[in-house]
């Protein structure tokens, strides 16, 4: 740990009790509805581990997304990295890199399936909900690790026109949001607005001489609440997002086999062509809720869009090796109806039906550039024996031999449709067993059928050449031999799985209650869509062993007949060729496969509201057992990556979260985390046996410290000043399954000033204050080593008007 992160965390923090925070315990968590129509209660009566992070502690310390609220909550770590395609969520060791996600995202009651869909910016949210351990019961697959709600701001609380103005300095950030709430009538309230952002970017590719992560968004949201009767409400809602940005600025490390090729390109970001990602959604959804004196009943439609394109450099260097694009089109459609029971029985039970529909597209071709295809060389000559090695050939004057590609490029295309048909029912009861001890109990059974359709094809030309300098007439040479490769499959899956959960709650009062729980979570399995160019590049590489044998064959045969060799050589070089040209395996469909994990989640918690609540405190230790365990791995090329199930893993850990007020004008937070999370089992289908090691992309500690102080003005114009400060840990963060590249313990500072007016909110923001340097990112590829860097320290200026 360096001295300035040192500097940061332990010497810094006390003098934060003298800053402040927009946090204010005038609004009391023991009060906040659930926004869901799933669970009875508030939020802090739940037998779960939750965390809230609410309007003003959102706009205080300056969240714009979804990762930068990560930081504040315990054992949450959402790395920023890549782009907004790369969303890896984690809680308490669970988590996902690639393919589908193992923690849930719910907007105004509507999920969002595709983790590509996660990362979007912030402009009019009213609260972040981050529920801890699998809530697989209530919002089924894929919510293993945990489930984040976001909740937008209702029209029917709040009116007005807010325009936010703001720019940020280090990455020239300049960004504006106008949304207008209005409620015209006591049965009808919209609000109707959008945003627009650009930054300049952090990183610069030194081989290029231009930023490397440039970005603009923009977007819009509508919604619309019609109070239809005492007893119908309808909430209406749509978002329009684009995205476009430079993406992926990873820093070259150096080779980790010891053979340095590229040594310039250490320490810079040296892609020789283009990172980028594009994105537009669309999300539209239907809230038909019906309140009846005993019961109320939800009906929820929703469609998602989604369509994308990334062009990556995959090689990360000047070399040209190779270069994939990756277009997605994604639609979703979900239906979802719950039925609970309200008032005060001491029966209260939900129950509900859901089914979701996804048709999803993916093209991902591949192309071999003049570096690659010199690599693709080599790597197959390396299984080519040396001539000196076989004495028949030796004595007959051969020297070598060995294949080339012809032409600078090599087109792998692929195209692939994995369509996803889910649905499930769910019932969850809560009984009151005494006035003071509730017992839950909870049962989903949850069906998924998916299936996979791909095409696949390419065309290249290669050269065959068998050196004999002794006799020039006796060595082979053939130009051309060419190779049309067209491949393509299906497979179908279905998988059925109860979600059961049970949980006891003693109420010690309204606001003091201690709870145990024992929950099972499931993460779907699916297809390794991205190594299809891997698939057929192990087909290609056996068909072209095998063209080679048949071309070298039958240009041996017609020497012979025109008398340029004896008679017996075809027969004597295609025995040795059979003998000790290698055989490559092919690629079966079942090697894109994997299934689903699954895990068992034991938890302790307590939710405590002290000293007259100037003290809340949340803490929680848990267990939790996986199998099947989705790991990502290399592909067996070693240029990208798949995912696998290797085994089992443990984790077990603690939680703590403290909100308190200890004179009225300070407000201070404070979160911790601990997670150990290890592999109990490993087995990758591969060498590797990583059991007892640390899995990737969880860190051991989190920690957040922040304090608010708010000075009251007595004044027309400005009623407020408020200074705050916070400061957030984490570490030690692997980022391999051996264990052997990590993150250490790291921590950053961030403050703000701001003074509510008449008109508005002036707000002075800034972040990584000691300018700590930390990874947010590590991998391998091809046996070199990539990083991506956190920001800097940057700055920034905001404005809001209200009208």
């Amino acid at each position: 740990m360096s001295h300035k992160n040192i500097i940061a965390f332990i010497v810094l923090l006390p003098a934060l009790c003298l800053a402040n925070e927009a946090d204010s315990l005038n609004y009391e968590l023991d009060e906040i509805e659930v926004v869901s129509s799933k669970e009875h209660g508030g939020i802090r009566q739940q037998p779960s581990a939750i965390s809230v992070i609410n309007s003003q502690q959102i706009e205080s310390r300056h969240i714009t997304s979804l990762k930068e609220s990560a930081p504040y909550v315990p054992n949450l770590f959402i790395p920023d990295y890549g782009s907004r395609l790369t969303s890896a969520i984690y809680i308490r060791g669970v988590g996902s890199r690639i393919n589908t996600p193992a923690v849930g995202l719910y907007v105004d009651n509507v999920p969002y399936t595709d983790k590509s869909a996660f990362d979007f910016p912030f402009y009019d949210i009213e609260r972040i909900d981050v529920l801890r351990g699998p809530q697989g019961t209530l919002y089924g697959r894929n919510t293993m690790g945990g489930l984040l709600r976001i909740t937008t701001r209702n029209p029917f609380d709040y009116q007005g026109t807010d325009l936010k103005l703001g720019y940020n300095t280090g990455d020239n950030t300049r960004n504006v949001a106008l949304t207008h709430y209005h409620r015209p009538s006591s049965e009808f309230a919209f609000s109707a607005g959008g945003y627009y952002t650009a930054s300049d970017g952090f990183f610069k590719n030194d081989y290029a001489g231009e930023n490397a992560d440039e970005s603009q968004a923009a977007g819009a949201r509508m919604r619309a609440i019609w109070q239809l009767t005492r007893r119908w409400q309808l909430d209406t809602n749509i978002s329009f997002d684009h995205n476009s940005e430079g993406a992926y600025p990873y820093y070259y490390y150096g080779s980790l086999n010891g053979e340095e090729q590229y040594e310039d390109n250490i320490g810079k970001i040296t892609n020789n062509r283009q990172n980028t990602y594009r994105r537009n959604m669309v999300n539209a959804a239907v809230n038909m809720a019906y309140r009846a004196d005993r019961w109320q009943l939800n009906a929820i439609t929703s469609y998602q869009h989604i369509a994308d394109r990334m062009f990556l450099d995959q090689d990360f260097l000047s070399a040209d090796i190779f270069t994939l694009e990756q277009r997605q089109h994604i639609n979703t459609i979900n239906e979802e109806v719950i039925v609970k029971n309200i008032g005060n029985s001491r029966w209260k039970r939900v129950t509900g039906a859901n089914v979701t529909y996804q048709w999803l597209n993916t093209k991902a071709p591949v192309i071999f550039r003049k570096d690659g295809l010199e690599w693709l060389a080599g790597n197959i000559n390396s299984y080519i024996p040396p001539v000196a090695g076989i004495p028949t050939l030796s004595m007959m004057g051969f020297t070598d031999m060995g294949v080339g590609f012809n032409g600078e490029t090599m087109l792998i295309d692929s195209h692939c449709d994995t369509p996803l048909f889910s649905g499930a029912m769910f019932h969850q009861s809560e009984v009151s067993i005494t006035d003071r001890l509730t017992a839950s109990l909870g049962l989903r059974l949850d069906y998924e059928l998916q299936r996979l359709s791909f095409d696949s094809r390419t065309f290249s030309s290669i050269s065959f050449r068998m050196d004999n300098p002794a006799n020039e007439k006796m060595a082979l040479h053939i130009p051309h031999i060419d190779l049309l490769k067209h491949i393509g499959g299906e497979a179908e899956d279905d998988y059925l799985q109860l979600l059961p959960k049970f949980s006891l709650k003693y109420q010690f009062n309204k606001y003091n209650n201690i709870y145990a729980s024992v929950s099972m979570g499931q993460r779907s399995g699916g297809y390794n869509i991205q190594m299809l160019s891997d698939f057929m590049e192990s087909h290609l590489r056996a068909d072209m062993i095998e063209e080679v044998k048949g071309a070298v064959i039958s240009r041996l045969h017609q020497m012979a007949e025109q008398s340029s060799m004896p008679s017996f050589v075809p027969g004597l070089v295609e025995g040795i060729l059979n003998e000790k040209l290698p055989q490559f395996e092919r690629a079966e469909v079942s090697h894109l496969i994997y299934k689903p994990e699954y895990s068992w989640n034991y938890e302790v918690g307590t939710h405590l509201s002290l000293f007259n609540h100037a003290l809340q405190a949340d803490a929680a230790i848990f267990l939790m057992n996986v199998t099947d365990q989705q790991v990502a791995r290399f592909t067996p090329s070693g240029m990208g990556r798949m995912m696998t199930n290797a085994g089992k893993a443990r984790s077990y850990g603690a939680e703590l979260s403290l909100h308190a007020q200890p004179m009225q004008p300070l407000t201070v937070t404070a979160a911790y985390g601990f997670t150990h999370a290890t592999f109990t089992r490993y087995d990758d289908g591969a060498e590797a046996d990583c059991s007892g090691r640390r899995i990737p992309f969880v860190p051991e500690h989190t920690a957040a410290l922040c304090a608010a102080y708010r000075i009251g003005i007595r004044n027309p114009w400005i009623s407020s000043i408020t200074l705050a400060a916070d400061a957030a840990a984490a570490g030690r963060i692997y980022w391999n399954e051996s264990n052997t590249m990590s993150q250490p313990f790291y921590a950053t500072l961030g403050a703000s000033a701001s003074m509510d007016t008449k008109l508005g909110t002036l707000r002075l923001w800034a972040k990584n204050l000691t300018n700590s340097s930390y990874d947010t990112f590590c991998f391998e590829s091809m046996g070199r080593e990539f990083r991506q860097q956190a920001a800097p320290a940057h700055a920034g200026i905001e404005v809001c008007l209200r009208f």
